[in-house]
């Protein structure tokens, strides 16, 4: 993997131009954008955070970010590698002002278990910050157990104590189509069609508006929620 590639995906918050996911992107960064004051002098944990995409996102609205994930990364800026076994998380009950849990929900086992926790962290009045894919292909395989509609994120989050904010749709429909036809495993659209399909979507990228998602069949949901309510979900098997 070269550099450029390292960097891009170490950036997601003000992607760089040259990004394929740049419209994803861009849309998170405006829509987290609009939480950042709300962010400034926050203790917020970044579940998940793999190589720590949001660092910047956090010190320009002066947040204090706890990173977690299930194992370190590649510049050995995990704060904390949690153990997957582990039936609660280290950390006291309130300790976070915010969590932010981008893309990670869809690879949780048993995602109201894990909302409960964080909802168990978080202080009360906290805010939940996340992103989870729609139109997009099997990945991280095999922990990758579903996909959410704007119904499933909103019982989800109340089920597990939250009052949902606000759900918004990321991704037009030519992103959509131009980044599962580019990441395709199908021999003939890697073979002679390839240029072909890489000439049209170019053309069709080109008309498509970024700031006009797809409300049906978007690539991703960006979902706000609050931490208000008590928990109406205990065990794992009480559904």
């Amino acid at each position: 993997m070269n550099n450029r590639v390292v960097q891009r995906q170490a950036r997601r918050y003000e992607p760089y131009p040259d990004d394929p996911y740049w419209e994803l992107n861009q849309a998170l960064t405006a829509h987290l954008n609009r939480y950042g004051e709300q962010l400034r002098g926050s203790k917020v944990l970044d579940f998940g955070c793999g190589e720590r995409p949001f660092e910047f996102y956090f010190s320009r609205f002066g947040a204090q970010a706890v990173a977690c994930d299930l194992q370190q990364n590649r510049f050995g800026t995990v704060d904390v590698v949690l153990d997957r076994k582990a039936p609660k998380l280290p950390f006291e009950a309130g300790t976070f002002d915010a969590i932010c849990l981008f893309d990670v929900l869809e690879h949780i086992e048993d995602d109201l278990a894990l909302l409960g926790e964080l909802h168990r962290i978080l202080k009360n009045d906290g805010l939940l910050l996340l992103s989870v894919p729609f139109m997009y292909r099997f990945h991280e395989i095999p922990h990758d157990y579903r996909r959410y509609t704007p119904t499933g994120l909103q019982f989800v989050l109340t089920r597990s104590g939250f009052d949902v904010e606000e759900i918004q749709p990321m991704g037009s429909a030519i992103f959509v189509a131009d980044t599962l036809l580019r990441e395709t495993t199908s021999k003939f659209l890697l073979g002679g069609a390839s240029f072909a399909r890489r000439l049209a979507m170019k053309i069709f990228l080109r008309l498509r508006d970024p700031e006009d998602p797809c409300s049906v069949s978007p690539f991703a949901f960006f979902a706000a929620a609050r931490q208000k309510t008590q928990v109406r979900y205990v065990e794992s098997g009480d559904r």
